[in-house]
């Protein structure tokens, strides 16, 4: 599984944002967002299109009840939260957030903790779970911020089901989704010829690029053992540019689609592999997924700290609770034993990120590193090592743990 890559489902696959299935309803929401002026109609004509997307995923009574369940259950604490006359802290903040992590972990891997996992006798299909639980986490964050007089079941649905960035993000705010929804759409027909410009890179992308090269890279390989040495190290640095060329041309073409309904999306991608470090990369891939956690997570958790923690274990904890929700990034994409070890070699990576300032001051300077071309060629080399890095950690998400460990060891040269 790739970043973000979809679950595999029929369902899924038919309303792809490639296909014509998607194109209809994406035409029909365009309407919708540009003729229907009350916001209330619009509303409710947006819900129905966002209910008909739907029942083409999830096809079961069982996975219905689970999502019907799910979101009474976010609607109620965030009415629980603003109708407390006592303002919530960040325990409380903390303790529900993880509640939903929790429902998160288990409705998607019912082998999880199976003698407490209430999915785990009969699992369930819930496409798009991951960020409906993140716009659950963004909903009973934000709606205080929002006036009493918007805060309408009606706006709560379209927030929670809105199709473009249902299967695969980007991660939709609450405040800033209902602000721009609830408006006349930004830009005007002034708008529309970038969107559709956007729309067409997307598909260039996804369709042109990262299609045609997907065969030649890691993922696609059934037998890795078979290539030459330069061809699998070739297959295993292509495989991460191909990732992107998916994702960002699947966010292009939702990003445009939803400029042109009226209700925009967050940007997901600043061009992540100019990233000179671990932590550069991180601000600059799927950006929508890493400011999430930086506000719901790690924020609340590093006030705590510093609210409650005695100060000679407060530098000690920030470290653990950056360390933590660099695993929960990382077991977010998948709870595999590739995953867990990928969370934990990138947490590593970015703590010693964190250690560099310090361990600079205490180095004499180097003379020749001082020159402008020296900078710039050790900027070069940590871009080069920064994605070289995310290429063989990409590597722990191959199929079961002896199939990448033989991959690793192909790598170096050992005939597994």
């Amino acid at each position: 599984m790739g970043f973000d890559s979809l679950q595999a489902s029929s369902g899924a696959a038919a309303l792809s944002v490639t296909s014509w299935a998607f194109l209809s309803f994406a035409v029909t929401a365009i309407l919708i967002g540009r003729l229907v002026k009350a916001p209330g109609m619009r509303q409710a004509a947006m819900l129905l299109l966002n209910l008909g997307f739907l029942s083409a995923l999830i096809r079961t009574p069982r996975a219905w009840c689970v999502l019907t369940v799910f979101m009474a259950v976010v609607y109620g604490l965030g009415r629980l939260k603003t109708s407390s006359a006592v303002r919530w802290g960040a325990p409380v903040q903390l303790a529900v957030i993880i509640g939903l992590w929790v429902f998160l972990f288990l409705v998607r891997d019912p082998a999880l903790v199976p003698t407490v996992n209430p999915f785990a006798s009969q699992a369930i299909q819930l496409i798009g779970v991951s960020y409906l639980v993140f716009r659950g986490i963004s909903y009973v964050m934000e709606v205080e911020l929002m006036p009493a007089e918007r805060r309408n079941i009606l706006g709560y649905l379209d927030f929670m089901l809105y199709f473009p960035g249902l299967i695969a993000g980007p991660i939709a705010r609450y405040r800033s989704f209902r602000e721009a929804a609830d408006g006349e759409p930004a830009g005007g027909v002034k708008a529309v010829l970038p969107a559709l410009h956007r729309i067409v890179d997307g598909l260039l992308l996804k369709l042109v690029v990262a299609d045609n090269l997907a065969p030649l890279a890691l993922f696609a390989i059934p037998e890795p053992s078979a290539l030459a040495l330069p061809l699998l190290w070739g297959s295993v640095l292509l495989q991460l540019f191909v990732l992107f060329c998916d994702f960002a041309g699947y966010c292009h073409i939702v990003l445009g689609t939803a400029q042109l309904i009226g209700a925009p999306l967050p940007e997901n991608f600043n061009r992540p592999f100019a990233a000179s470090n671990l932590q550069q990369f991180w601000e600059r891939w799927h950006m929508s997924l890493t400011s999430m956690i930086r506000d719901y997570v790690f924020t609340p958790a590093a006030k705590l700290i510093v609210q409650r923690a005695e100060r000679v274990w407060q530098g000690q904890l920030l470290a653990a609770v950056y360390f933590g929700t660099m695993m929960l990034v990382a077991l977010w994409h998948g709870t595999s034993w590739g995953m867990l070890l990928f969370g934990v070699l990138h947490g590593l990576a970015l703590l010693t990120i964190q250690l560099k300032p310090k361990w600079s001051r205490a180095m004499p300077p180097v003379g020749w590193l001082q020159t402008e071309r020296a900078r710039q060629a050790v900027r070069g080399s940590a871009v080069v090592a920064t994605y070289v890095f995310v290429s063989l950690t990409v590597v722990l998400w191959v199929g079961p743990t002896e199939r990448w460990i033989e991959i690793f060891a192909l790598l170096i040269g050992i005939d597994a």
